[in-house]
């Protein structure tokens, strides 16, 4: 399996912001089917007070975590997620900013999902 990351950067700036990022999967089988037995990554989450933060402490690629609400519908206050959909390899960590209509994330639940496994935590 190869993870090739593509990152674009604001250079006209102090920041160093990155404005734009993929990232693209290959393996060397003829197609991504043993992607989907992998083991299940090893995730820790912690809420912070505007989001949460995701460690991969396990031994495999967390492979394109999708980050969504898990309130149902109809609801009038969604959640917004700075990045829903990105891969965390071993060792690495990711502070996922989130915002809602009402101001508060509280009570909400979101839902973190991947091609063998999902979570779901209650943001208190």
């Amino acid at each position: 399996m190869f993870l090739l990351r593509l990152k674009l950067y604001n250079s006209n700036d102090d920041t160093n912001e990155c404005v734009a990022e993929n990232e693209y999967l290959f393996t060397k089988g003829k197609d991504l089917g043993s992607v989907f037995h992998m083991d299940a990554p090893v995730l820790n989450i912690w809420q912070q007070s505007n989001g949460v933060k995701i460690y991969n402490q396990g031994n495999n690629a967390a492979l394109f975590l999708f980050l969504t609400d898990n309130g149902s519908l109809p609801q009038k206050d969604f959640l917004y997620f700075d990045n829903n959909y990105f891969c965390l390899l071993p060792g690495e960590e990711r502070n996922i900013q989130i915002t809602s209509d009402s101001g508060s994330i509280t009570g909400k639940t979101i839902s973190i999902e991947n091609f063998v496994s999902n979570n779901y935590i209650t943001l208190r």
